[in-house]
């Protein structure tokens, strides 16, 4: 009886060893690596960026106004020449050069916003420093004082304005733009708030495609 009982014990296990192997055999082998779709990627910066000071973010609207009219003719002030959404009376103020061509305006509503061009500065209507900077030109720019401290938060810059290109491997070892797409724009932050840049991140006109060791 005891080696029965032995023989016995012996053949169930083959018979799970077997089922188990016949399991194997009926898995698809993993992939070593996964495929993954990202809008944007972030990268930390090894070397800090110093912030731009040229923007005019925390400068006082009245002396961005101030520095640039010294051959300006401001040639209206209408209260009444425009509403804002909520119906707040707008004071609309234009400048004008020596050939009577519109060179700046102003609009105070909400927000206190300059144009000078493709130049464009916004305000708080309230503390009147100057919140966001944009260039609206061929190569379209942006600054953001994001916490209202008077400095420069965060960029974002066009393809355009880019002066090299980006090197989509400073981001991820193995990453591609799917379907003919290029990069859009860049984004830097100062997310510590010590004025320089310590994260940049990049969007595509389509998306990125990365490849990445799968998960244990």
């Amino acid at each position: 009886m005891k080696l029965q009982h032995i023989v016995l014990v012996a053949g169930g296990l083959a018979l799970f060893a077997v089922g188990c192997g016949d399991s194997s055999e009926e898995a698809a082998p993993a992939d070593a690596t996964t495929r993954r779709l990202a809008s944007s990627l972030e990268r930390k910066l090894v070397t800090p960026i110093a912030v731009p000071t040229d923007t005019g973010i925390g400068t006082a609207i009245g002396a961005v106004i101030e520095a640039r009219t010294t051959a300006l003719t401001l040639t209206a002030q209408q209260p009444l020449l425009k509403l804002s959404a909520n119906g707040r009376r707008c004071l609309v103020q234009r400048f004008d050069d020596a050939e009577g061509h519109e060179a700046m305006r102003r609009e105070t509503c909400e927000r206190d916003v300059l144009r000078a061009g493709t130049l464009v500065f916004t305000a708080a209507a309230v503390s009147g420093r100057i919140e966001h900077f944009a260039d609206e030109g061929a190569k379209p720019y942006e600054a953001f004082d994001d916490d209202e401290d008077g400095k420069v938060d965060r960029v974002i810059e066009s393809a355009e304005r880019l002066e090299a290109p980006v090197a989509l491997t400073d981001f991820a070892p193995d990453v591609e733009i799917v379907n003919n797409g290029k990069i859009e724009s860049r984004t830097r932050e100062d997310k510590d708030h010590d004025g320089k840049f310590d994260v940049e991140s990049i969007t595509a006109t389509t998306r990125f495609q990365l490849m990445e060791p799968r998960t244990p």
